[in-house]
């Protein structure tokens, strides 16, 4: 069996949608909260997501995974109130981090790069839409009064808001990945290290300077192919390594 595990238990579209589980083909697989017991397995692939500070420690995650083969899949750190990244985790025979140039593993961009709706991204409606984390710890920008929505919605319903501005204004993490695959502008309001390893980055703003920074947002063209490209070929190191 290969077991997938990420954060299960939660109302957040990035980290329910983050799991290669949900997107490539490995036979017998099975999907499970990282939380949780994790039952024995041929391999274990953890993430997405920023769950590395769950992989320090005598109860370090790939410590408890009782497999031959541990693998990490486009994880990241966030350190609050820093740009900063820490020491990659170890433990892992591969190990695939979401940060661009980060050293100590392999760029992997999230797996939700994959989902279907990219295939088919629909024109944009309106100039700016706004997308928020809803976690209450995370203050919350005060914008204008843009269309709006939170990361405690679906993937599908999700993407379609975020398709619907040629600009996507967000302090959510996927919210400018996705924002950004779509070919749309980003501006972001970054609280954390996770938001300083985009390959692609958004423009960075506060609430005082965001119309400053709105100018210099740009879309990207071929990012959605790149993530794609670099997902694939993890796949390949990994279906090489547990077969």
């Amino acid at each position: 069996m290969i077991l997938f595990a990420n954060h299960r238990r939660t109302k957040n579209v990035g980290d329910l949608a983050c799991t290669p589980y949900e997107y490539f083909g490995f036979p017998d697989k099975k999907l499970t909260d990282i939380s949780g017991e994790l039952p024995e397995a041929h391999a274990v692939v953890l993430g997405g997501g920023a769950i590395e500070y769950m992989m320090a420690g005598k109860q370090a995650v790939q410590q408890r995974a009782k497999a031959r083969h541990k693998v990490a899949w486009g994880i990241g750190a966030s350190q609050h109130g820093s740009s900063c990244h820490p020491a990659p985790p170890s433990g892992f025979d591969l190990l695939g981090l979401r940060e661009f140039g980060r050293e100590g593993g392999i760029y992997v961009p999230c797996a939700s790069c994959m989902a279907d709706f990219f295939d088919s991204v629909p024109p944009a409606e309106t100039e700016i839409v706004t997308f928020f984390n809803a976690d209450p710890r995370i203050s919350r920008p005060e914008l204008p009064d843009f269309p709006a929505m939170t990361n405690e919605s679906s993937l599908e319903g999700t993407l379609a808001f975020l398709a619907r501005g040629e600009v996507v204004m967000t302090n959510s993490y996927h919210g400018a990945y996705w924002a950004s695959l779509m070919g749309r502008k980003v501006v972001c309001f970054p609280y954390s290290s996770k938001f300083h390893g985009y390959k692609c980055p958004p423009a960075m703003a506060t609430v005082e300077t965001w119309k400053e920074v709105l100018p210099r947002a740009r879309a990207y063209s071929d990012y959605l192919d790149d993530c794609r490209y670099e997902n694939l070929k993890f796949f390949r190191r990994v279906a090489d390594l547990i077969y």
